[in-house]
């Protein structure tokens, strides 16, 4: 088995490691990146032995070369053991008072690289959404190692909202800036949010096709445009009973229907003379 070394990540506020302190494993050879967010933000946990296992009447001597001798005198005999050392750093005297101490451990505090540089990956510079459309956003961090606690914010909610790990949900047409900081603010990044319109709903006419909203049965409902792609004769439902040729070319602008039905509107002829129609009355 090759060799082993410990890691803490420090992608704090967008990792569970890292928010949790959770210590992981990584092997020579393998990639050294945090396996709960992917990231390269991690840092060598290194352990500092605080205390050693002490027998009856023990003493430490620790010698400029680098090694220890434990002296123990079980029964009143005098007996040496050479203990090498890991490290160089002061070694915690024993309470020789007590019996059957074991090693305690403690975890060096990872010293916190600061944050020169914030980019958001794997984006471009306009993102486009559709209504109700997501996107996560991810950001790389420099130098490698470098952690801080990031911040997201959208300029306009209404349009484009992004939560606290940088998911960013479209709301409706419009645009909005998201943008990443650090706690201080001193680094940032930012990515432009376009949210398209829908496209406009094309609803089969008796005389060509509408476009614009419709009710929940799928029919014209409000206002749009028809658009006339052959001869048809239109009921203008009046007391004189008049009729209105349409022609194809024509356009009848700021039509209002109504569950279906055709209530008003400006012809719009080829040749581009108008008329008002109402229908009804």
């Amino acid at each position: 088995m090759g060799l082993i070394k410990k890691y803490k990540c420090m992608n704090i506020g967008n990792c569970d490691n890292a928010n949790k302190k959770t210590v992981f494993e990584i092997a020579a050879g393998e990639e050294l990146k945090c396996p709960c967010c992917k990231m390269t933000m991690i840092v060598e946990v290194k352990k500092k032995p605080i205390g050693l296992y002490a027998g009856i009447a023990a003493a430490v001597i620790i010698l400029g070369g680098g090694g220890v001798y434990l002296a123990l005198s079980p029964g009143g005999e005098p007996a040496t053991e050479i203990i090498e050392t890991v490290q160089t750093d002061p070694v915690t005297p024993v309470d020789d008072s007590a019996e059957g101490k074991g090693v305690v451990e403690q975890e060096a505090e990872p010293s916190v690289v600061a944050v020169e540089a914030i980019v958001i990956k794997e984006t471009e510079k306009d993102l486009q959404l559709a209504a109700g459309d997501e996107a996560q956003l991810t950001v790389e961090l420099s130098p490698v190692g470098a952690s801080d606690k990031l911040s997201w914010t959208s300029s306009d909610a209404a349009v484009a909202t992004v939560s606290e790990s940088g998911l960013v949900t479209a709301v409706k047409a419009g645009k909005a800036t998201v943008k990443v900081s650090t706690s201080e603010g001193s680094k940032s990044a930012s990515v432009d949010v376009t949210v398209k319109k829908d496209a406009p709903v094309r609803i089969n006419l008796p005389y060509g096709y509408f476009e614009g909203p419709t009710n929940d049965g799928g029919k014209p409902n409000g206002f749009g445009i028809a658009y006339v792609t052959k001869s048809y004769s239109l009921d203008l439902k009046n007391r004189n009973k008049e009729t209105l040729d349409l022609k194809p070319g024509d356009k009848i602008m700021n039509a209002k229907f109504k569950d279906g039905n055709l209530q008003q509107g400006e012809l719009q002829r080829k040749d581009g003379t108008r008329k008002t129609i109402q229908i009804g009355g």
